[in-house]
């Protein structure tokens, strides 16, 4: 984990959508849980519109009853972890990205996913000494709340979220902080139009981001 530097402003990632591109683990573990439950084959549509939301929320997009969403969820989370080294990618340029935004910024996740998943991910691409801070979901808030709690505690003297789902820009606009959409992301372009600014691309994300850093606005 990287030093905090407090002087310094705070960019807040999302991480699936963001920085790593989870589609394929997300279409994999998911499938993988499924067979696992012994459940019929689910159309591909649906197991997409789980790559954003929380494991319990993806419950109801399964539409499993309560015994089944709770062995759903046990085998997504095992299924997960075990596919992370074959499925899982970075967008391209991000870890040079994230690399040079750690000289002039501090770095903190704060991402729907659960805890070892969200760690493993980072660890897998080594970028683990870039953040000052990785916050996975914490059962029963929403990611405004989440995002609130890590402000309170750490105090930033500014900082701005990237993320590409609504409930990114929600968290954002939530806690009063400026939006970037990564609209290379899993999100709609009625999501990314809630941002502040849009970036097409990482590479561009980043042009954004540094201006932001070095300048207090997009």
């Amino acid at each position: 984990m990287a030093v905090r530097h407090p002087e310094r402003p705070v960019i807040f990632f999302d991480w699936d959508g963001t920085l790593g591109d989870s589609m394929d683990l997300c279409l994999g573990e998911i499938r993988q849980a499924l067979k696992r439950i012994g459940h019929a084959e689910v159309e591909e549509e649906r197991i997409r519109a789980c790559n954003g939301p929380t494991h319990e929320e993806s419950v109801k997009i399964m539409e499993l009853d309560a015994e089944q969403g709770e062995r759903f969820l046990r085998e997504r989370r095992r299924a997960e972890l075990e596919l992370i080294p074959v499925l899982l990618k970075l967008y391209p340029g991000v870890d040079g990205i994230v690399e040079r935004l750690s000289r002039i910024a501090d770095l903190a996740i704060v991402s729907n996913g659960q805890k070892d998943y969200v760690e493993h991910s980072v660890m897998q691409f080594s970028l683990e000494g870039y953040f000052v801070r990785i916050q996975a979901s914490i059962p029963g808030l929403g990611k405004t709340e989440v995002l609130g709690k890590m402000l309170e505690e750490m105090k930033p003297v500014r900082s701005v979220l990237a993320g590409d789902r609504r409930g990114d820009m929600e968290a954002g606009i939530g806690q009063h902080l400026p939006t970037l959409a990564a609209a290379y992301g899993y999100g709609t372009e009625e999501e990314y139009a809630l941002a502040d600014v849009r970036a097409q691309t990482p590479a561009e994300m980043e042009k954004l981001l540094e201006k932001w850093v070095r300048t207090g606005a997009f």
